[in-house]
């Protein structure tokens, strides 16, 4: 029965009407107080390609990457905004990616502009106006999506993930 079960899962999984991303079949985790969800979606395949991809997770969390990466920092609208494809790469070298609405509050601003000091070059902060919540963190294979900012998820995400990535020791 066992094996039937996990058979089935299997061959759901291969067969999900999202064929160009890859998520395990376990459901995501909620953060302590409900703000944050964590699920290991990411799209499918491996290797370089262009800047110009187009990902089919969004925020994406692994899958094709970028021959070069982006380095940490805090990028905001005034600063050239580096391509999902060399977030991916920095995300194989082990770096955390903080998604954030461009829409924020002052305040919620400032959380993740402290979180940027605190956590320092583990983490790459990004604009991304798609977002559903104010913010998202990716790393290699892993996603948080908040629908608040939710400082001591994101400091146990960045500290969960960090350095894990298939190319890690950059860090």
């Amino acid at each position: 029965m066992v094996l039937v079960l996990a058979g089935f899962a299997l061959f759901r999984a291969a067969t999900s009407s999202d064929s160009g991303s890859t998520a395990t079949s376990t459901p995501g985790t909620t953060s302590a107080g409900g703000r944050c969800t964590a699920d290991t979606r990411f799209d499918a395949g491996d290797g370089t390609v262009g800047n110009d991809h187009v990902y089919k997770v969004d925020p994406p969390a692994g899958g094709p990457y970028a021959k070069d990466s982006t380095p940490p920092g805090f990028y905001t609208d005034g600063k050239p905004v580096p391509t999902d494809a060399e977030l991916v790469r920095a995300m194989r070298r082990g770096f955390t990616v903080l998604w954030y609405r461009t829409d924020l509050t002052d305040g919620q601003f400032e959380v993740i502009g402290s979180l940027s000091d605190q956590v320092g070059r583990d983490m790459i902060l990004v604009p991304r106006r798609s977002l559903g919540g104010p913010v998202a963190l990716t790393a290699w294979h892993a996603r948080m999506l908040c629908h608040a900012v939710d400082a001591p998820a994101i400091q146990t995400f960045v500290k969960d993930h960090r350095d894990k990535g298939p190319e890690k020791g950059y860090l």
